[in-house]
C-alpha cells in the first residue's frame, strides 16, 4: 500500500549460508514462489551489508545474473536484515516489473527502516528458538548423565561429534537380591514405585561419586 511494488519477499540465511525464501507475495497477495528474488541482487546486499536500489536492474552493471532478465525486473530495492553483532539474517526485497526508475531515495529509506523493524523481530524469534532448543537439550542430557557431565556436553561443540571419544570410565552393576521372586508377589504399580525409589537412591550415589 505504501510502495508501488509488484512483488515482495523475505529470504533468510540458513546454517550453510544459503538464502532461503520464507515468504514471497505479489501485489494481489498470491505466492510468487521461491525464485522471486534475483540472487545476484540479494547476494550483493548480503555481502556488502548495505541496501541497494536498482533503477533499471537489467542494465545495472553491478548485477550480472540472468535471473533479472528472465524475471523482467525493472526497478528493485533489496535491504539486508541486520541482527545483533552486525550479523546478516537475510534480505527484504521489493521490485517492480513494469517500469524503470520507479523507486526514489525516500522509498529506499522506508524499506531500510522497515527492514530494521523486521530484523529485530526475526532476530528475537531466532534467539528464543535457540534458547528453547538449548534448554531441551540440557534437560534431555540431564536424564542420562551426571549434572557436571551434562553441562560439559552442552557447552562443548566437540562433545557430540560422530564417533565420540575413547576414554576410561566406571560402570556400576547392581542386582536386587531375590528380585524375581519378589516381583511375582507385587502389583505392577507397587513394583514401579519401589523401583523408582531404588533407582533414585542409586543414581544419587553414582552422581555423588
Amino acid at each position: 500500500e505504501t510502495l508501488t511494488v509488484d512483488r515482495v519477499a523475505i529470504q533468510l540465511l540458513d546454517a550453510s549460508g544459503t538464502l532461503v525464501t520464507k515468504i514471497a507475495r505479489d501485489k494481489r497477495g498470491g505466492d510468487t514462489g521461491p525464485r522471486a528474488v534475483p540472487q545476484s541482487i540479494a547476494r550483493k546486499a548480503v555481502e556488502e551489508k548495505v541496501a541497494l536500489i536498482a533503477d533499471d536492474a537489467g542494465q545495472d552493471q553491478r548485477f550480472g545474473g540472468q535471473s533479472i532478465l528472465m524475471q523482467q525486473v525493472r526497478s528493485a530495492i533489496c535491504s539486508p536484515l541486520m541482527g545483533g553483532e552486525n550479523r546478516v539474517l537475510g534480505v527484504l526485497y521489493v521490485d517492480n516489473v513494469s517500469a524503470a526508475h520507479k523507486f526514489s531515495e525516500e522509498d529506499l529509506d522506508f524499506v531500510i527502516a522497515f527492514a530494521g523493524i523486521a530484523a529485530v523481530a526475526i532476530d528475537n524469534a531466532q534467539q528464543r528458538a535457540r534458547a528453547e532448543q538449548e534448554t531441551l537439550k540440557r534437560t534431555n542430557m540431564a536424564r542420562y548423565f551426571t549434572p557436571q557431565l551434562a553441562e560439559r556436553i552442552a557447552n562443548s561443540a566437540e562433545a557430540e561429534k560422530l564417533g565420540g571419544d575413547k576414554r576410561e570410565i566406571t560402570v556400576l552393576f547392581s542386582d536386587i537380591r531375590g528380585f524375581t521372586a519378589l516381583s511375582e508377589t507385587m502389583p505392577p504399580a507397587e513394583m514401579a514405585t519401589w523401583l523408582s525409589e531404588y533407582f533414585t537412591e542409586m543414581v544419587e550415589c553414582v552422581f555423588r561419586n
